[in-house]
């Protein structure tokens, strides 16, 4: 606790010396977790706000579903319909994806 203090005068000293004021009751002093951008400050260690990761994490999934539903069917449509193959258009422009790993090389041409 006494590192605490040092620290905490330090720091009252530093915004003196810049003459900076704070508004002690809207500061909150020796508390043994703290919450600060959607993250839970604890004495060893900085969790996510579990509550905000869920809200994240379903926006996500039905934007991800949505999405995902959209490209199935896009697919299936392409994959039905004629031509499936075409001959290459030199007029547009070409992209190569390609994915390195220890194995192998993969590469799309798109």
């Amino acid at each position: 606790m006494t590192e605490y203090i040092k620290h905490l005068d330090w720091i009252l000293d530093q915004l003196k010396w810049v003459e900076l004021k704070i508004k002690v009751e809207k500061c909150e002093f020796v508390k043994p977790e703290i919450k600060l951008l959607s993250h839970w400050i604890l004495a060893e260690e900085m969790i996510p706000d579990l509550s905000k990761v869920a809200v994240i994490k379903a926006k996500f999934e039905n934007c991800w579903i949505l999405k995902m539903d959209k490209a199935w069917k896009k697919l299936k449509k392409r994959l039905i319909e004629a031509p499936i193959f075409r001959h290459l258009d030199f007029t547009k422009l070409f992209i190569l994806y390609i994915n390195i790993s220890k194995k192998r090389v993969n590469a799309i041409l798109a």
